[in-house]
Order: structure tokens, then C-alpha cells, then sequence
């Protein structure tokens, strides 16, 4: 696989935007059970609608990164390259 930092780089907020969403749903799910107010839930959606967001842009960063800088096509085009032969 041919190496890129950048893309690495953005795989890595890629995947920490989604262990986020991941956490602040177990939390949303474990105040629902709970006898808390529903007053109390309102910090933890905005948390889990921030998390989404943050994801939505990390995806959409590395989208754009990947068009822009073709790492994705040039390692397709290796790893055809090495089934041909």
C-alpha cells in the first residue's frame, strides 16, 4: 500500500470521530435507563450531535484529501499492477 501520511493522519481523526460518537451513545443510552431528568440528557445530545459533526468533517476531509492527492488511485493501480503479473 503506497504510504501517506496526511491520509494516515486523517484515517486516525477519521476513526477517533467515530470511537467518539461510540462513547457519547453508550452514555445517551445508559441516562435514558436511568431515573435522571430529562434536562439531564440535553448535554449529552449536544456531545453526540458535536461527535457527529466532528465525524461528517473528518470523513469529508479525507474524502477531499484522497480526490485531491490520488494516494487511493495510486495504491488501486499497484495493487492491479501486482495481480497482472
Amino acid at each position: 500500500m503506497e504510504h501517506c501520511a496526511e491520509r494516515d493522519k486523517l484515517k486516525g481523526e477519521a476513526a477517533q470521530a467515530l470511537k467518539d460518537i461510540i462513547n457519547f451513545t453508550d452514555r445517551l443510552l445508559k441516562a435514558v435507563s436511568t431515573l435522571e431528568p430529562c434536562g439531564s440528557l440535553t448535554p449529552l445530545d449536544k456531545d453526540l450531535e458535536n461527535a457527529v459533526g466532528s465525524k461528517e468533517r473528518a470523513f469529508g476531509a479525507l474524502a477531499q484529501h484522497c480526490k485531491e492527492h490520488g494516494c487511493d488511485v495510486v495504491t488501486e493501480q499497484k495493487m492491479a499492477d501486482a495481480i497482472a503479473k
